[in-house]
């Protein structure tokens, strides 16, 4: 009993360590986004059926379902990390309609092409300079009316379009 009480405890101890501190492997630590910021995000973004949404960074999925759920869109989520890859694709693969729509990406968000989206999700530490790379891929890669929402940290040399608390939407034309 104490010797598979053991293993057990490492094994958590381990699998928390490296959830909450992967951040130090990937370069991509991980918080979550509180529900109220999610819904102030799909409701700025003006979401309807028929978009595509991508949430860059997307953890372990709660934007990307909240959204497919509520407004019915097709979501993207790239994520580098592949046990948050896997804990999300594990939480949508008993719901047929979330698995029709959401997509899960194991890949650097950098590296993504994002000229189908019509609105981005964000919510990234900009202490890595992330968030000054990834205005140069959106204002590349974005179509003109594409909107990116952005908790917490704002993008550098950006005036949002409207913010609520933390979050900050921009239009791809502020971003230029």
């Amino acid at each position: 009993m104490t010797t598979e009480f053991s293993i057990l405890g490492y094994a958590l101890v381990a699998f928390l360590l490296y959830f909450f501190f992967s951040g130090l492997i990937w370069g991509a630590g991980y918080e979550f986004t509180p529900r109220k910021q999610i819904e102030v995000a799909g409701e700025l973004l003006k979401l309807k059926e028929g978009m595509i949404v991508y949430d860059l960074g997307s953890g372990l999925g709660d934007v990307l379902i909240f959204f497919a759920r509520k407004y019915k869109v097709k979501c993207v989520g790239i994520e580098v990390d592949p046990l948050k890859v896997m804990l999300t694709k594990l939480r949508i693969s008993t719901d047929k309609e979330l698995k029709r729509l959401i997509q899960i990406k194991r890949a650097n968000l950098l590296s993504v092409d994002l000229r189908e989206a019509d609105a981005i999700y964000v919510f990234l530490y900009d202490k890595t300079g992330i968030m000054k790379s990834l205005k140069a891929k959106l204002v590349s890669d974005l179509k003109d009316d594409a909107k990116i929402a952005s908790y917490w940290h704002p993008f550098p040399d950006c005036i949002p379009q409207v913010s609520s608390g933390r979050m900050r939407i921009y239009a791809k034309q502020s971003m230029i």
